[in-house]
């Protein structure tokens, strides 16, 4: 019986999954939000490295104006080829997007399910909570703003089953802390910290509890060498890259406490408008009562108040920024710190309600049942305002500052987003984020603006097309003189100029690593690709098996999801 509603849960999961997506389904809109051309372009050069077989793993050979640019490879590598074979086979952007939403939904409902389950939560919340968890804004923050940190929110509850784990039976599972690890640092690194940072308290709980230390260090320290085998790719690929290159660092935020969940970010704390109640009822009672609690209890509170304090403007983070605090600097948006924040607080709020016994009325149940619906419908609400604006003719577009167009044709730029030519879109909509450029010099100029003027404003110039794992450049030059082409130098970028390997002495750089370069009168070909280390090729097939074996080892998470209690 039990069994048959486990079952059952998941299949009204995939339901109200499918329902998140009415709006766009029967609006045929899409949400073109502030990160939706940034990532659109890495999904779409993983995604067509892979129908081509052009497999690159360093540079952008599609995607980014086809100007060999670093961005996959420090930057999730893992979840973005994922991402790129589901725009593989969706055949359009719209496609792309409802097929993505739908499995964010699926996977954040499912993943807060397993996690409330392994804590013990009775099944009459289990559902409910769960598909509470897939309305709150730390999952929509991708739906409305393509904000790609609701990838790492969505598989974070599962992730914090070996939290549970080191709290309750004081041990440390090796093959779920070190896969859950890994996961997220091939997702998203920020949430990967935030998963972290939850970890350590509970490891020290655990150390200081156990009478086995010697065996929790050893399962810790073998969890490590079994993150380390899942994730050698993303660290070799950092080492590559940052060794040989001045990277642009991230930009830094003079306006952080903005960016906080109780000023101009108040919309986290609002989707859905009962996240307010769950947690000033869990702050209440933990005032109240919260001497009670068992140590699990006390500790995800504690956690969960932290960061909800992390996410406020409380801690002075402009402040902070003005004094060039460099961890602040890396934080960027405090409003971050509310993913934990919210998974934390339903998990205590379940708890509390188990404490009081509160799910043993089934009036509690009526009403619990009618907050999650009311949830569904403010969701279906904003999805449906945010999607609305697809059919207007000045607002359709909303990626934010910085946006080239390159069409006054509204009709022909919603169309490129229904197209099979997944690339047209991204030709007509651009916007020259800097992110992970090289640095050669000091730029005067904003780099967004630089970028747009060296690369985005040059590129119509030139012929570029993929063989044989190359980018090929072609123009035709009118005189025997240097010419500024639109594609990224790194340390490892080799240029073949009309079969002649380049040396650097032949090569200027831009502030932001665009090359100049000889040309001769005539047509002029030049072949752009990535030289690898040796043993690069061996990190990456040494990291793919190390992820299937994981995959077949992590069948402890199917005989979970099957047992009882």
């Amino acid at each position: 019986m039990k069994q048959h509603n486990i079952k059952k849960d998941f299949l009204l999961i995939l339901l109200v999954s499918l329902i998140m997506t009415l709006p766009q389904l029967l609006g045929r809109g899409m949400i073109i939000g502030s990160d939706s051309i940034f990532h659109f372009n890495r999904f779409y050069d993983a995604a067509m490295q892979m129908k081509e077989g052009n497999l690159q793993y360093f540079i952008s050979m599609y995607g980014f104006q086809e100007s060999g640019r670093i961005v996959n490879a420090l930057y999730g590598p893992l979840t973005a080829y994922l991402h790129g074979f589901l725009v593989l086979i969706s055949k359009s952007w719209y496609r792309y997007q409802m097929l993505a939403n739908v499995t964010l939904f699926l996977l954040s409902g499912s993943s807060m399910y397993f996690f409330l389950k392994k804590g013990k939560i009775a099944y009459q919340l289990r559902l409910p909570i769960s598909i509470l968890y897939m309305t709150t804004y730390s999952i929509h923050y991708w739906t409305i703003r393509q904000g790609f940190s609701s990838w790492g929110a969505a598989l974070l509850p599962i992730c914090l089953i070996p939290f549970i784990e080191m709290i309750r039976e004081k041990k440390i599972h090796k093959f779920q802390l070190g896969i859950s690890t890994a996961l997220m640092v091939q997702t998203h690194l920020f949430s990967s910290l935030l998963l972290i940072l939850i970890y350590i308290p509970a490891f020290i709980f655990a150390y200081f509890q156990t009478d086995n230390r010697k065996q929790l260090l050893s399962n810790l320290f073998l969890a490590v060498i079994i993150f380390v085998t899942l994730t050698a790719n993303v660290w070799f690929g950092f080492f590559v890259v940052y060794a040989g290159n001045e990277i642009l660092p991230p930009f830094v935020n003079q306006t952080m406490s903005l960016n906080t969940v109780n000023s101009n970010s108040y919309y986290w704390l609002l989707n859905p408008i009962s996240l307010i109640f769950v947690i000033l009822f869990e702050l209440i009672n933990g005032i109240r009562i919260g001497k009670r609690y068992s140590v699990l209890h006390k500790i995800t509170l504690g956690l969960g108040t932290t960061f909800l304090i992390l996410s406020t403007s409380i801690i002075p983070w402009s402040y902070l920024v003005d004094q060039g605090n460099a961890l602040a600097e890396l934080i960027q948006f405090p409003f971050r710190f509310f993913v934990p924040c919210t998974i934390l607080f339903l998990f205590a709020f379940c708890m509390t309600l188990q404490d009081l016994n509160l799910i043993k009325h089934a009036r509690f149940s009526r009403y619990l049942n009618l907050v999650v619906v009311a949830s569904v419908v403010q969701v279906l609400g904003l999805i449906s305002i945010s999607m609305h604006q697809w059919h207007q003719s000045d607002s359709f577009l909303k990626s934010g500052s910085y946006t080239i167009v390159q069409t006054n044709d509204d009709r022909k730029i919603k169309d490129s987003f229904f197209m099979p030519d997944l690339s047209i879109a991204l030709e007509l909509v651009e916007k020259p984020t800097p992110d992970y450029l090289p640095i050669y010099s000091l730029a005067e100029e904003n780099e967004y603006t630089l970028y747009q003027e060296l690369v985005i404003d040059r590129n119509i110039q030139f012929s570029k097309e993929v063989r044989d794992k190359k980018l090929i450049v072609q123009w035709s030059g009118q005189a025997n003189e240097p010419i500024d082409i639109p594609i990224i130098k790194y340390a490892g970028t080799q240029l073949v100029l009309n079969g002649s390997l380049l040396k650097n002495q032949h090569i200027r750089l831009s502030s932001l690593g665009t090359i100049k370069i000889p040309q001769l009168k005539g047509q002029n070909t030049l072949e752009v690709f990535y030289e690898e280390p040796p043993y690069f090729e061996f990190v990456f097939i040494f990291t793919s098996l190390s992820w299937m074996l994981a995959l077949l080892r992590s069948s402890w998470l199917l005989r979970k999801a099957k047992s009882t209690y």
